[in-house]
């Protein structure tokens, strides 16, 4: 991870589907536990001291105080999310399908059917 990331990494987002045993390995590459954070890997998360996303999700916050830095800053060039594939919204079906294969390699992106009027 450190290598694709071009040096040390900071923070570790864990997304779904689970894997036992991915955050121990997380936390080795951070250096820190509460520099992880899973949306999935709830009970080992917790037993090693990592955070859980929904135990932070009681004050959340708006998208509008920190979308428009994040837009900026990947605008930038800054960091950039990979996107495995794009499907029209009318095949959802098969993006759910990669999705939960467990091995789309990037994010999945539904896209707006255009009004043909």
């Amino acid at each position: 991870m450190r290598e694709l990331a071009g040096g040390p990494v900071d923070f570790v987002f864990d997304a779904p589907p689970p894997y036992a045993g991915a955050i121990p390995e997380l936390i080795a590459i951070t250096g820190d536990p509460h520099r992880v954070m899973t949306s999935s890997n709830h009970d080992e998360a917790r037993r090693l001291g990592a955070r859980v996303s929904l135990d932070h999700a009681t004050d959340p916050v708006p998208a509008a105080t920190f979308l428009p830095e994040y837009a900026a800053l990947a605008a930038d060039g800054v960091f950039t999310i990979p996107i495995a594939r794009t499907y029209p919204l009318g095949d959802w079906r098969s993006a759910v399908e990669l999705g939960m294969s467990g091995h789309p390699r990037g994010k999945l992106v539904l896209l707006p059917e255009q009004n043909t009027r």
